[in-house]
């Protein structure tokens, strides 16, 4: 009976805090990598922004080997 209070009221309460402090650690390092993915797709859309802005013309703005799609 003893080992289950010294348990339950010790390493219980030291368990749940270290799983809130890794949880809290894996949240944060997964949240910057994933905030990080968005980084390419943005200068991209802000190079292409500006190109359009300065009148360049829109095929100058895809690749040399870029496939032509078919619409239709």
């Amino acid at each position: 009976m003893k080992i289950i209070l010294f348990t339950l009221k010790y390493w219980l309460p030291l368990a749940a805090a270290l799983t809130g402090v890794f949880a809290f650690i894996y949240l944060t390092v997964q949240q910057d990598m994933r905030m990080g993915l968005n980084d390419p797709q943005i200068q991209m859309a802000e190079d292409a922004a500006g190109a359009l802005a300065s009148n360049q013309p829109v095929d100058s703005l895809l690749p040399a080997n870029a496939p032509k799609v078919d619409m239709a």
